[in-house]
């Protein structure tokens, strides 16, 4: 009878590169969804107001969520791309050539991130649009909401400051004219 040796299996090395592939997929992941959260959440004096938390974080804790992972998306999607620099440069190159080439995807994708570009600065749509959105939901949405839940008598406009100053009764800027308590004056303190 024959005795085998018993087979293990040969351990398997550490992979940089599987590494460095995770923590860019996890930090995508992550980003993601705080941002959603951060562009839904309310601006700071209103968070203050409502008492806004998710998952026992207020907005500054997303952000720093946010920020933290941002960080560590960019650098291991540098060095993602210096490890796969090759694999890339397949990409641009003609395959029977193997000269690199301006192919149809690279012109497109450059179109594209030029146009979303130039609508963030401009601002044109659709930049200016997520912008006001963000703005809508970072502001009014949440008042309103507070609001109407009876949690908090906020003003729901620009005015708040104002308006607190007058029911606390604290002096109006000199030369302000006269206006009655719980009421801005329409004249100064618009949209």
């Amino acid at each position: 009878m024959e005795q085998t040796e018993p087979t293990h299996k040969p351990r398997r090395r550490f992979d940089p590169i599987g590494l460095i592939t995770y923590i860019v997929g996890l930090s995508f992941v992550i980003m993601l969804i705080s941002g959603m959260v951060l562009f839904l959440a309310p601006s700071g004096e209103i968070q203050r107001r409502v008492g806004w938390t998710l998952l026992g974080l207020g907005r500054d804790g997303w952000q720093t969520l946010h920020l933290s992972f941002a960080v560590a998306f960019i650098f291991a999607g540098v060095a993602h791309i210096t490890c796969n620099w090759s694999g890339l440069l397949h990409h641009l190159r003609d395959r029977k050539t193997r000269h690199l080439t301006l192919k149809w995807e690279v012109v497109i994708a450059l179109v594209f991130t030029l146009l979303l570009l130039v609508s963030a600065i401009a601002p044109f749509p659709p930049a200016s649009t997520l912008h006001d959105l963000n703005r809508y939901f970072r502001k009014d949405f949440w008042v309103d909401a507070a609001v109407t839940n009876g949690k908090v008598a906020a003003p729901t406009s620009a005015k708040a400051p104002i308006i607190e100053k007058i029911q606390q009764g604290t002096a109006l800027p000199t030369g302000h004219p006269v206006v009655s308590p719980g009421q801005a004056c329409s004249a100064c303190h618009r949209k």
